[in-house]
């Protein structure tokens, strides 16, 4: 089935373990990827929001942010993987080694960035 390839896929690119990685740095690494998920989550609803679109608990869509020129297909696709890493995370599903763990936590940071750069200049 496509969904059980496609988390064999995402598994095997981000470095997902079923071993016990250091709880602390694990659970401190989660923490932050969190803290810029939300960021993100937030940056979403508001640019729905200005596009008139109120749904209080919507999902951050790589594609939505391409069609609204947001984001290029690249960035849009990185979106979407990072989601499911954030699902997989929230759903105690697996956890990824501390370094995996802090690298996609600054691609978030950095997809914010470029979301909020796209929205000034649009906007």
């Amino acid at each position: 089935e496509e969904r059980y390839r496609l988390w064999e896929e995402l598994r095997g690119r981000t470095g997902f373990s079923s071993t016990k990685p250091d709880q602390k740095n694990t659970y401190a690494s989660v923490g932050l990827f969190l803290e810029q998920w939300v960021r993100l989550e937030t940056t979403f609803r508001r640019i729905e929001h200005a596009n008139g679109e109120e749904r209080p608990l919507s999902v951050v869509s790589g594609k939505k942010l391409y069609s609204l020129g947001l984001l290029d297909e690249v960035d849009a696709r990185q979106i979407d993987e990072l989601r499911r890493m954030r699902n997989l995370l929230v759903h105690g599903l697996s956890v990824p080694p501390s370094d995996v763990v802090a690298g996609a936590t600054k691609e978030v940071a950095r997809l914010v960035m470029r979301i909020e750069a796209a929205v000034a200049i649009s906007g």
